[in-house]
């Protein structure tokens, strides 16, 4: 399904030859990247997005035999990664959008509409009148030709307007009278042979941003590294248990902990599902908890060793919140 946007970086191009790492880590540290975009992978299976804020990967969403669900940014970059490896085609494109059309995006994957019709079983004119004739204010949107579109209505009146090109070509002379424009589209719903479903939003709801991957792998590694380090010390197997003791604890109270992997040979937190800060939380306590474990065989130097270990992410970790209920924040 082809989606609407500003501008586009990369038309529709093989994933395989496409650095999607590369992607992300230039929008997150060039200033003139930083954009509201998203990337659309077209699978065999699905259709997949990654929608940036600022540069900064922000939400997903996937469309599966025309149906808009809810994914996780770690699954679609998963699968992307998977293709590079297949046989199977996957198609790729990047495109620069605004707030406005990330907010409707984001809204079709996650809210359901407050009113929807289908074009060949309800009256669409008298739809459009209503709204009108009561000053709607919120958003159109609709798929015509297996093209998502966008109409974004103030007090009843057309404030802009988000299609695809083909379907623009009709709407250009209407000079965004919205009388107009909405005759215009009945007379094309009428002429598909297909129903147009037409879902009514009367305002953007805002959704929360999902958790970065690459927050999840900061958070990795810093278990990774004090297993390591401290390990030179004292058993890897206690401080598995250490840590581990903690996960159980805590999973009674966030029970999305449960999910973690902590071993000697790997840690893996992908399978969590949370807030960013609920998440950078929960570790920083599961850190307390090892840290009061440890406390029999270090005595309170154990504080300022794990902090020792971890010292280079600081920067990062206090961008998420990690600190702020952490045994070392006394030590930034």
């Amino acid at each position: 399904m082809k989606l609407p946007n500003i501008k586009e970086i990369i038309s529709q191009s093989p994933s395989r030859y496409v650095d999607i790492d590369a992607i992300i880590n230039h929008s997150q540290t060039d200033r003139r990247a930083k954009i509201d975009a998203y990337i659309s992978v077209i699978f065999p299976d699905e259709q997949s997005f990654l929608f940036f804020k600022k540069g900064e990967l922000y939400n997903s969403g996937k469309i599966v035999e025309n149906e808009f669900k809810e994914t996780t940014l770690v699954s679609v970059l998963k699968k992307i990664r998977s293709f590079k490896n297949k046989d199977e085609d996957a198609t790729l494109e990047f495109a620069e959008i605004n707030d406005e059309l990330l907010m409707a995006f984001l809204n079709v994957f996650y809210i359901k509409p407050n009113y929807n019709l289908n074009s060949k079983f309800g009256d669409v004119k008298k739809l459009f009148s209503i709204l009108i004739k009561n000053k709607y204010n919120g958003f159109i949107e609709f798929i015509y030709q297996n093209c998502l579109n966008f109409l974004f209505v103030k007090n009843g009146e057309l404030s802009s307007i988000n299609v695809s090109d083909d379907l623009r070509m009709y709407l250009e002379e209407a000079n965004n009278d919205i009388s107009i424009i909405l005759d215009t589209l009945i007379h094309l719903f009428n002429k598909e042979k297909d129903a147009v479903y037409i879902n009514i939003y009367n305002k953007s709801v805002g959704i929360k941003p999902q958790l970065s991957p690459n927050i999840i792998e900061l958070m990795e590694k810093i278990v990774k590294k004090t297993i390591e380090e401290i390990g030179k010390e004292h058993s890897p197997e206690n401080l598995v248990k250490y840590f581990n003791l903690g996960l159980d604890k805590l999973s009674k109270k966030t029970p999305e902990l449960k999910d973690a992997v902590i071993k000697e040979d790997k840690v893996d937190f992908s399978g969590i599902d949370l807030e960013t800060k609920v998440f950078a939380t929960a570790i920083s306590l599961v850190f307390n908890e090892f840290i009061d474990k440890l406390n029999l065989v270090f005595g309170a130097t154990v504080v300022n060793k794990v902090f020792d270990i971890i010292k280079d992410f600081r920067f990062a970790l206090e961008r998420v919140g990690f600190f702020e209920k952490s045994y070392m924040k006394s030590l930034l």
